[in-house]
Parts: structure tokens; C-alpha cells; sequence
């Protein structure tokens, strides 16, 4: 049986690597930041940007891997394999994303090769200059204060609120420095997710090309609606969770979406193994039945507008 102690084990792990990675981004932009200036700093840092977050999602799906072959029964000689990277475009489409926050859009894109630009002698650039050690430990304890506020019994959207309310940029005076940090916070966030990304691809893939096996999306029991309601996709008494091709095809544009410090993992059920679902999964389950009778739909964005109006009703009552 898979536990939630196999479940908590795992997600911290990938907790470490988090660390890991926001490290290396953090001196990656720094040392980016002392060898060019402005917009030239922040496009050295882009062409950078897939040396250095690419081992660490290699990290996260060789890790994944093994976790998966460990779950497995005796005998089974079913052995998981790790899915390609994402390409160098794929991964700086991401940073290209993350360096035009906090300003960044009046600076111009990130992969903008600025030909026939040349700066102004004055031309700092907005943005430009090492990650403060405010900016740096607030991104970096991100997720500390995510379960910290979860754990006093916040949602999932009122701890990502209080976090971004703890890091975010002054706004009566939009300095360098604020600049700065709101590029740096972007990227690491980014980071994250294409790393948490690749693991969720690891155990998909290789629960989809392993005869009899499944994999169920979990999210903790504080989680957001909308991870609350794609967790309850394919749990339905009958139909198991993401179990053959043709109910990952039919499902997989849903549960496969992740939000922004998403937390959720993908854990794989394999053959002559069974799930110990969380204790909560029943009460979801009768959450999204009362959902999509409110909604009269089950389209994902009509559904959505219910949880939030059920959500509303239970604070008035």
C-alpha cells in the first residue's frame, strides 16, 4: 500500500532540491548582474538560464524515477524511465517571462537581441543589480511561509496571499531594488514549477507505458479549490483514478494542470499496489457533485465560479 508517509517522504525531497535550485538561480542572476549592465545583464542571464536549472530537473526526474521503481511489487520488471528535458526554448520562454515582471515590460523583452540598440551612458536599466538578501531569503522561505500559513489553517489561496504580500515590491516608489527582487521572486517561481513539472511527467509517462498501472494527482488536505477539484477527477467509485490511455486522453487537459507554487504531486499506483487516499478525498468528492449541481456544468471555468460562490456562502454562514 501506498502511505502518506511515502507521499510526505517524497515531497520532501523535492523540497531539497527546491532549495537547491533557488541557490543556484539566486548566484546564477547575481554573478549576471555584476558582469553587465541592464538589459544586457538580464539577456546573459537568459542564454544562462537552461545551464542552469536543466540538472536540476534531470535531478528531480532521475529521483522521481526511482521513487517510481520503489513502489513497485516483488518481481516486477517494469523499470521507470526518465522523460527528454524540456528543450533550452521551452525553459526560457519561462525566464523570458519572469524577467519582464516588476517592471520589466518597460525595459523590454528579456530575448529582445536589442540590434541596433545601443544604451545611453545613463542606461542602467531598471532591474539590474544582485538580488537583495531581503529579496533572496523572502523567495527562497516561499514555501516555508506557504506551510507555515496552512498549517494555522489558511487556504491554499490565502497563504500564496500572505506570501506575496511579504515579498511584494514597494509600489509608492518603484525602486531598482524593487525591481530587482520581483524579477529575481518571478524566476525563482518559474524554476520551481518547471522542476515540479518534470517529476509529474516522470510518473505520468511511465504509469501510462506500464501495463495495469495508474497515477493520482494529491494534494494536500488545505489545498486550493481548484487542485481540490482536479484531485477528484478519476477518483469516482468504478473508474479508479488516471488508470487506462483512454481515460488519461479524456482527462488528462484538466488534471494535468498546475497553478503557480502548485504543491500537488503525481504518485504512482502500480500493479499489485493499492493507494491509501487521504481522509478528505470523500468530503472533495461531495464538494464537486455539490459544485457542478450549482454550476449545472461541468466545465472547468463554470465550475471554478461555483467553488468560489459555495466558498463565499460558508464565510457568511
Amino acid at each position: 500500500m501506498i502511505t502518506a508517509e511515502d507521499i510526505q517522504e517524497f515531497k520532501q525531497t523535492l523540497n531539497d532540491l527546491n532549495l537547491l535550485l533557488a541557490r543556484d538561480i539566486r548566484d546564477a542572476w547575481n554573478a549576471s548582474m555584476t558582469l553587465a549592465p541592464g538589459r544586457q545583464a538580464r539577456r546573459q542571464f537568459w542564454q544562462m538560464y537552461p545551464d542552469v536549472v536543466g540538472p536540476h530537473l534531470a535531478s528531480a526526474g532521475e529521483l522521481t524515477a526511482a521513487w517510481y521503481d520503489s513502489l513497485g511489487t516483488p518481481g516486477t520488471t517494469y523499470h521507470a524511465s526518465v522523460p527528454s528535458l524540456p528543450t533550452d526554448e521551452q525553459l526560457r520562454s519561462g525566464a523570458a517571462w519572469a524577467l519582464n515582471q516588476g517592471g520589466g515590460k518597460q525595459l523590454g523583452d528579456a530575448n529582445d537581441s536589442g540590434a541596433g540598440h545601443r544604451p545611453a551612458s545613463n542606461d542602467s536599466g531598471a532591474g539590474h543589480g544582485p538580488a537583495s538578501q531581503a529579496g533572496v531569503d523572502s523567495a527562497m522561505a516561499r514555501q516555508a511561509v506557504l506551510e507555515a500559513a496552512i498549517a494555522a489553517g489558511a487556504t491554499a489561496e490565502d497563504a500564496v496571499a500572505e506570501a506575496m504580500a511579504a515579498q511584494a515590491p514597494r509600489t509608492d516608489a518603484a525602486t531598482e531594488r524593487a525591481l530587482t527582487d520581483a524579477m529575481f521572486n518571478a524566476m525563482l517561481g518559474v524554476g520551481q514549477r518547471q522542476m515540479a513539472n518534470h517529476s509529474r511527467n516522470t510518473v505520468r509517462q511511465n504509469a501510462l507505458r506500464e501495463p495495469g498501472a495508474r497515477w493520482v494527482r494529491y494534494a494536500s488536505a488545505n489545498a486550493c479549490a481548484f487542485c481540490r477539484m482536479l484531485a477528484t477527477l478519476g477518483t469516482w467509485e468504478g473508474e479508479g483514478y488516471y488508470r487506462s490511455e483512454r481515460t488519461a486522453l479524456v482527462r488528462r487537459r484538466d488534471g494535468e494542470r498546475y497553478h503557480d507554487y502548485c504543491r500537488c504531486i503525481a504518485v504512482p499506483v502500480r500493479p499489485g499496489r493499492t493507494y491509501d487516499e487521504p481522509p478528505w478525498m470523500d468530503a472533495w468528492r461531495q464538494e464537486y457533485k455539490t459544485a457542478s449541481t450549482l454550476a449545472d456544468s461541468t466545465d472547468r471555468k463554470d465550475l471554478m465560479k461555483a467553488y468560489r460562490a459555495l466558498a463565499a456562502a460558508a464565510k457568511q454562514a
